[in-house]
């Protein structure tokens, strides 16, 4: 099958992140099953044109990446992702084109123009990315920078994610989080939406794949250091007697760094909290893998389509405690592989991460858990061979 893949960034642009190296995993698996896969992509900061790398062809398109009146200037990615796309169609038919959001948005205004079926990709909602600027308000900056995103909100809601999503002849949500909130959204059908998390590669756990001991009394937290992410009230939890006698490691960069050093500093036990800064990947899988570490802190306030750092605590074994927003039940499961609590319950996951901690046998359980549910159904394997089915059934309409 020749996929053409459209994607607004990738791991050749500078501050890529999840959803780029997430696209870059599906699109390398896709080619190393025999599919010929060529990625579309604005130029933007990178100096490359076409690349090849690991079997998937890149194209970088020099065009303006700005949705509002796009379809007027000839110059946007909506024009000129189409215009590329079309040479490129002509030189090889493909069969399928897969979006990654709304990035394909250009091709499926004119699919009467090329009859090729289109399947979009749902990382999260308009409505879910409000709440979560809402969330990090600290003060009138904030607000107002929040009423002044709103007319792109209103654009984004009534505009491009209702044309993407309802244009498209499939839909992937990585949650069913996504696919709930799309429902409410958009008034799409649900039976146009298939859920399919997002997976990796086990490789960096595999020393753990057959179990792990979780005899540390450290807790884990990888993520930005935001008041969206909950790492303020991670710190609140730790100042408190209940946990004199445990660690907490945080790996993460962002605007709260220096109020969390200053708060260490006074705080009694700061000794314990260890503030890691952002560091190269295989560090942090170190880290989820350290034996003083038992459980994955998850206190985030945000709607988060699919967290990929809890993907990664399951497949290193670690019981999570996280509260139920956006994703977070798609892999962890309450009671089975972590603790899942109501949102704004900060009390209840005070007292789940303290007794888990200190309970050696749930930990065993949870943990061994943990591991089963991610060999089974979160490996990347398991993603692409979904992803195959959806382009099948797709492909028979």
């Amino acid at each position: 099958m020749q996929i053409a893949v459209f994607t607004k960034s990738t791991t050749y642009h500078k501050g890529h992140g999840g959803l780029e190296t997430q696209n870059k995993l599906l699109c390398e698996g896709l080619a190393a099953r025999g599919h010929r896969i060529v990625v579309f992509s604005p130029t933007r900061d990178q100096p490359l044109q076409n690349v090849t790398e690991n079997g998937v062809d890149y194209i970088f398109v020099k065009s303006s990446y700005r949705y509002f009146l796009s379809s007027f200037n000839k110059n946007s990615w909506y024009n000129q992702s189409y215009k590329v796309f079309e040479k490129a169609n002509s030189d090889s038919k493909f069969d399928l084109i897969l979006g990654q959001s709304s990035a394909a948005i250009g091709i499926i205004a004119r699919k009467e123009l090329h009859s090729i079926p289109v399947v979009s990709v749902s990382h999260g909602t308009t409505l879910g990315e409000l709440k979560t600027q809402i969330t990090n308000i600290r003060n009138v900056k904030d607000a107002l920078k929040v009423l002044k995103d709103g007319q792109y909100v209103l654009r984004q809601y009534f505009g491009r994610q209702r044309d993407f999503i309802l244009k498209s002849t499939h839909v992937v949500a990585v949650s069913t989080a996504v696919k709930k909130n799309l429902v409410d959204e958009t008034f799409i059908p649900e039976e146009n939406i298939t859920v399919i998390n997002n997976g990796i590669n086990p490789t960096p756990f595999i020393k753990v794949r057959e179990g792990r001991n979780l005899r540390g009394k450290g807790v884990l937290f990888v993520g930005q250091l935001t008041k969206d992410k909950g790492i303020d009230l991670l710190l609140k939890m730790f100042g408190s007697d209940d946990f004199k006698d445990i660690s907490l490691y945080i790996v993460g960069d962002g605007p709260l760094k220096e109020f969390i050093n200053e708060q260490i500093s006074h705080m009694p036990n700061g000794f314990k909290i260890k503030l890691l800064g952002k560091i190269p990947y295989q560090d942090v899988v170190n880290y989820y893998l350290n034996e003083e570490i038992s459980v994955f802190a998850f206190p985030t306030k945000r709607e988060e389509g699919l967290p990929m750092v809890l993907v990664e605590a399951m497949f290193a074994g670690l019981p999570v405690v996280a509260f139920d927003k956006g994703g977070v039940t798609d892999i962890v499961k309450n009671s089975e592989t972590g603790y899942v609590l109501k949102p704004n319950d900060d009390i209840g996951f005070k007292h789940k991460l303290v007794n888990l901690v200190n309970d050696p046998e749930i930990l065993s359980k949870f943990s061994s858990n943990a591991l089963k549910n991610a060999y089974s159904s979160l490996s990347l394997d398991a993603m692409i061979e979904k992803y195959e089915d959806v382009f099948k059934k797709v492909m028979k309409k």
